[in-house]
């Protein structure tokens, strides 16, 4: 029994090498941040790590730094939310579509090497001032828009009263829980429009660690030293 249990742990160990999951973290060096804030402070959170982004992208070595309110990496289980599309019936509780939420700013697709499908990415102009977008990936899309492109409709999440995010791209599917299962639905929407909280900061970089760690807490310690960061 436990060779055939180790034969088995085997075969399936290598067939996940063959899966593709739809992202890369080599090179790729995360930070977890939290930035407090009071009633009406939300502006100047989102305009510290705007600042702070732009600054570790000026960094030699760095190719691209992004920031996500949430991090996969298999650890915790993400809610799904109900999904509503303009112009179609909101459907009964219990048989609404479903797709995982996540806020990321521009560069989240670079940083991970996410490729974008059809589109266009998040970019510095999508403000809070500027009509809601998100970008859905391939799986979102082929449950919702089956043969017909999903490019200028019009979507929403939780409530069907919700705001409503104009569809701007698709990108490829994640993998990030259980790569021997298949990708779940999943809307992005802009850190910049006020979508989630302090978000980690993920920066791809081919410095050495040490040097990468000490100039990015350099940066965080002029923009706020009140903010703790936590390198991963």
């Amino acid at each position: 029994l436990l060779v055939v249990f180790a034969s088995l742990m085997v075969r399936t160990w290598q067939a996940l090498q063959d899966v593709e999951l739809g992202f890369t973290t080599e090179g790729v060096l995360a930070i977890y941040t939290a930035y407090q804030t009071g009633e009406g402070q939300a502006e100047n959170r989102d305009g510290f790590y705007a600042t702070v982004l732009e600054r570790i992208r000026a960094l030699p070595g760095v190719s691209a730094a992004a920031g996500a309110a949430y991090l996969g990496m298999g650890w915790e289980p993400r809610e799904m939310r109900d999904v509503f599309l303009d112009g179609r019936p909101t459907g009964r509780a219990g048989e609404r579509p479903q797709a995982e939420f996540h806020a990321v700013t521009e560069d989240y697709l670079a940083t991970l090497q996410i490729p974008l499908l059809s589109g266009r990415d998040f970019g510095r102009g999508d403000t809070a001032e500027r009509p809601a977008v998100a970008l859905i990936n391939a799986a979102l899309a082929r449950v919702l828009f089956p043969g017909e492109s999903p490019i200028g409709r019009r979507i929403r999440t939780v409530n069907p009263r919700n705001p409503a995010m104009e569809i701007i791209g698709v990108v490829g599917d994640t993998r990030w829980e259980d790569p021997g299962r298949p990708p779940v639905p999943m809307i992005y929407a802009a850190t910049r429009q006020g979508a989630g909280n302090e978000p980690a900061l993920l920066v791809r970089s081919t410095l050495e660690k040490g040097a990468l760690v000490a100039a990015i807490r350099e940066i965080l310690r002029q923009e706020n030293p009140a903010v703790p960061a936590k390198f991963a």
